[in-house]
């Protein structure tokens, strides 16, 4: 039933449309970090771009099936769990322990590196947890685009925390 639901015409606009929401918001909340210079914080950008990722595959993977039955978070919530929540925190917490031993701070490069880096989580993660099907199935690119604003808004929102990077005039004068 639920297999016929996802593939009923127009529930694909609600999940690219669900999608490209989260990735809107999100790009408008990094632009006023970046805009106002935010302080860094680096537990919340973790645990916020954490959460990001978990959203936006839920909306993904299962949009139409959480408006029309959103009972069925309770009852997947062990798999939820384990193949989605625990992965998705203990990525952000590597990704930004290694960026921050490197020194990133809130330029252009990092973000790039970000987006490169959650990118690379993303598809090792799916393969792993799919053996590889989302990516043999033949989708259409669409699909691997849609899915892409996930691992970029998840890298968007963790680089919108990271330490400001130094102005260059102050550097001149001190």
């Amino acid at each position: 039933m639920g297999e016929a639901f996802a593939a009923a015409p127009g529930t694909f606009l609600l999940r690219y449309g669900s999608v490209l929401a989260l990735f809107i918001i999100v790009l408008l909340f990094a632009r006023h970090r970046w805009a106002r210079a935010a302080e860094a914080r680096r537990l919340r950008g973790v645990v916020l771009s954490a959460l990001v990722t978990i959203v936006g595959f839920l909306l993904y993977f299962g949009g139409p099936l959480l408006i029309v039955l959103p009972f069925i978070l309770i009852l997947a919530a062990p798999i939820i769990f384990l193949y989605l929540v625990l992965p998705a925190f203990v990525a952000a917490a590597l990704a930004d322990l290694i960026f921050r031993a490197l020194g990133a701070e809130r330029t252009l490069f990092w973000l790039g590196a970000g987006i490169v880096a959650a990118g690379a989580i993303t598809i090792i993660w799916i393969t792993l947890l799919f053996s590889g099907g989302l990516f043999l199935m033949g989708a259409p690119i669409l699909e691997y685009v849609v899915v892409a604003l996930v691992p970029v808004s998840t890298a968007l929102l963790w680089w919108s925390y990271l330490p400001p990077a130094p102005d260059s005039y102050a550097e001149t004068f001190e």
